[in-house]
Order: C-alpha cells, then sequence, then structure tokens
C-alpha cells in the first residue's frame, strides 16, 4: 500500500475510527446540506425593493455561498475532498460568527457548535470508508495503470 502521505490521505485508517469518522462525516455533511437547502429555497424575493441593485447582489451573493455550503456537504457526505470542502464550510462558519458578534441570535449560537466537529474533520480527514481513500491511497496501491495497460486498455 502507498505510505506517501498527502493532502487527501486519511489520518485514521483502522475500522473502528473510519466507522466513527463515516457516521460523523454523513450527520454532519447531512445536516449541513438540509440547513443549506432550506436557506436557499426560503428566499423571498418580493421583499427586494426594485430600485436596489446592492440589495439584489447580496441575494446573488447570498445563494451562491449557500449553493457553495450544499455542494460541500455532499463532498462532505462521500468523503470526496473532505479536507478541501472542510475549509470552505469552517471559513463559511467564521464569517458567520464574525457577522453576527455584535447581535448575537440562534444562528451564531449553531454556528458554533458547527465550529468545532468541523475542525475536527478537517485535521482527521475522511478515513478508510470515503472516496477519498479509494481514489488516492486504494487505487494507486493495486496499481490499477498496471492492470489496464495488461488488457491494453490506456
Amino acid at each position: 500500500m502507498n505510505t506517501q502521505q498527502h493532502l487527501f490521505y486519511p489520518k485514521h485508517t483502522d475500522t473502528v475510527s473510519s466507522a466513527i469518522l463515516l457516521s460523523f462525516r454523513v450527520i454532519l455533511g447531512g445536516v449541513l446540506f438540509y440547513y443549506s437547502f432550506s436557506k436557499l429555497m426560503h428566499v423571498d424575493f418580493h421583499q427586494i425593493p426594485p430600485a436596489s441593485d446592492f440589495s439584489i447582489r447580496m441575494i446573488l451573493e447570498g445563494k451562491l455561498l449557500v449553493l457553495l455550503s450544499m455542494i460541500c456537504a455532499s463532498l462532505l457526505i462521500l468523503g470526496l475532498g473532505t479536507r478541501i470542502a472542510m475549509v470552505f464550510i469552517i471559513v463559511k462558519i467564521i464569517l458567520i460568527i464574525a457577522m453576527l458578534a455584535e447581535h448575537p441570535t440562534k444562528e451564531s449560537d449553531a454556528a458554533f457548535l458547527y465550529l468545532f466537529p468541523s475542525l475536527s474533520l478537517l485535521m482527521s480527514g475522511g478515513g478508510r470508508y470515503s472516496l477519498d481513500y479509494f481514489f488516492f491511497v486504494y487505487l494507486p496501491s493495486t496499481q490499477l495503470a498496471d492492470i489496464l495497460d495488461d488488457r491494453g486498455w490506456k
């Protein structure tokens, strides 16, 4: 097995740790996906004043941020690019905390609750049961390119 460590290499590859990371990834990714999807569906365009370009731009940028959050949550569930997806999610969480620092609400409290599990997933990676492990550890160790070359596929 290829033991060279890189960005996608999971730190924990034993069965128990990987099973815990899998459940942790799926639960956190599912909650973030559900939260982002509900935010995306509940934007009311009728409240935007017609002469205000600034508010339309804010809504569109907010929708793009929520869409990026949905994509990162999906990648987190699959375990593909786990650490990169977590970087985007952590940056979004820190932005929410910074924006709501003056007037704390339930959203700022929830952002703090999402921050620490996100940091732990950033440090640990996806584990053995992730697409990161499959593409960057398992497939190179089986020398898939040699198998395909033997069969004449390139």
